[in-house]
């Protein structure tokens, strides 16, 4: 047997990949599960201070806050897909509907985003060899090139594995 026939892909190596792409998370799990991806958060969304290493991706001055958003991606069928944490800038979300939309509905953030035409740029992705956890992600989203939100996503393995 070749060393290359001897590999096995991690579970999630895809799903890892595809995010690197660019790809946003809540239509590949939609993709992959072949159901609708919901939005269960922990809690309410809460006005968060934006740490350096938010701003910065987010181009965004000390003291400016964001709303953050914290919770777990699910499956239409009830199956947890992912937990998610983002932090989204709302004065920068150019249109009413869609703010309402992540303050008050079980609307994932991508599916709020992307008929705005936002965009991910990948700032990692990673396979996890072992535990709960597959693939942890992070992104930053755009839309018309201006930055509105970072995400970061940790999908899970029984997720990663059935898909």
């Amino acid at each position: 047997m070749s060393p290359a026939a001897a590999i096995i892909p991690l579970p999630g190596a895809g799903i890892a990949a595809a995010l690197d792409r660019g790809e946003m998370f809540t239509e590949l799990a939609a993709l992959l599960s072949g159901e609708e991806i919901t939005f269960r958060p922990d809690g309410s969304p809460s006005v968060w201070s934006l740490r350096p290493a938010e701003r910065g991706p987010l181009r965004a001055k000390p003291g400016v806050q964001g709303i953050r958003r914290a919770g777990t991606l699910r499956a239409g069928g009830g199956r947890d897909v992912a937990r998610v944490i983002a932090v989204y800038l709302p004065y920068r979300i150019p249109d009413e509907r869609a703010l309402r939309s992540l303050h008050m509905t079980s609307a994932p953030l991508g599916a709020v985003l992307a008929p705005l035409g936002a965009t991910r740029q990948s700032l990692g992705a990673m396979v996890i060899a072992s535990g709960e956890i597959a693939v942890r992600a992070r992104g930053l989203l755009s839309i018309g090139g201006v930055p509105v939100a970072l995400a970061e996503e940790q999908v899970l393995r029984s997720f990663a594995i059935a898909s």
